[in-house]
């Protein structure tokens, strides 16, 4: 990937916490399909490890990467994500060691959590 250019690759973002586990995965595919995974365990009696998958297509718009999930075809008992309206961009950030690193960001989405999102090209 050059910079700045957003092309099919995985992005990914994971958070190993003292008392919970966080892992979001993201699949563009060459056939502007995508694939999403979100993945939380966290360590309590009462809590539920979860799993939930989002799926569509996605197409670039100026210098924003945007995703389209179809309610009749990409959405059902497994895939229950509807990443619609979901935006994002490519940043880019300095790290704890002071390099420049890619970020994929999400600047917009109907899907609370996802807005600010920030992963990271595998």
């Amino acid at each position: 990937m050059l910079w700045g250019q957003l092309a099919p690759a995985n992005y990914s973002a994971t958070y190993d916490l003292s008392k919970s586990f966080i892992e979001y995965k993201l699949v563009l595919q060459d056939d502007n399909t995508f694939n999403f995974h979100f993945y939380r365990k966290i360590d309590c009696e009462q809590c539920v490890e979860e799993n939930k998958y989002g799926k569509g297509t996605w197409r670039i718009e100026g210098k924003s990467l945007l995703l389209t999930s179809n309610a009749e075809t990409d959405i059902n008992d497994e895939f229950v994500l509807n990443l619609s309206n979901s935006k994002a961009r490519l940043i880019q950030k300095r790290n704890y060691e002071g390099q420049k690193v890619a970020l994929l960001k999400f600047y917009e989405s109907d899907i609370f959590w996802v807005k600010g999102m920030e992963l990271q090209p595998d």
